[in-house]
């Protein structure tokens, strides 16, 4: 589990797909300042939000095994666009929550709309608009931040100049790709009433017989 406070950033050193294997190895060189000793390998950590485990450690260096459903539900297939990620480790039990609860678990991969000043525009997928509200919480490259103006298409965040400075959002232009991770109770809460409605329907449309 995270909690989308983001206190360092790693740079590509090189993405090799295998394509008979079907994955792909991340290596990915950590800030000097990032606790390298206290990495295991099988450790998780997030990357742009995303939950993947350690396979290898070299140096400053860190590597990660992409299954090919882990670059077709990611932005990590457009690294090229901004070659840095974001790093968070996992939480510990009693840690204080600084962000929301983040499970690194990407629902989709949206595009800048636009950056004006402060706001930061970003699509909405129609099916995750239920999910999206104003005041409430979402993870974009694992980064936990407050949802701004929400219309039927976009929807905006407001990232202020620390946020950026300790995150790569601020590479972001127009037309780059960022991973987003709604809210987990948002999630739970849709999916209750999706189930409780379609089983008001079936009883509503449902023919009994003694």
């Amino acid at each position: 589990m995270f909690q989308g406070i983001v206190h360092f950033k790693a740079r590509l050193v090189s993405m090799d797909m295998d394509e008979i294997d079907e994955y792909g190895r991340l290596v990915l060189k950590m800030p000097t300042d990032f606790p390298i000793k206290r990495v295991r390998l099988g450790d998780s950590i997030a990357v742009d939000g995303v939950c993947l485990t350690v396979v290898n450690v070299d140096g400053m260096q860190i590597s990660f095994d992409l299954l090919k459903e882990t670059l077709r539900a990611t932005r990590l297939i457009h690294l090229n666009q901004y070659p840095v990620c974001n790093i968070e480790q996992p939480c510990s039990m009693g840690d204080a929550l600084h962000g929301h609860p983040v499970s690194g678990h990407v629902d989709a991969v949206v595009d800048c709309v636009k950056i004006e000043g402060e706001n930061h525009w970003f699509s909405l997928p129609p099916v995750l608009a239920p999910m999206i509200v104003s005041k409430g919480s979402i993870s974009i490259n694992g980064v936990s931040l407050t949802i701004g103006e929400v219309l039927s298409d976009r929807f905006c965040v407001y990232l202020i100049p620390k946020t950026l400075e300790l995150t790569n959002l601020t590479e972001l232009k127009p037309s780059f790709f960022v991973n987003i991770e709604v809210d987990m109770m948002a999630r739970y809460i849709v999916n209750y009433m999706k189930t409780v409605n379609l089983n008001l329907n079936y009883e509503k449309n449902s023919t009994y017989s003694l």
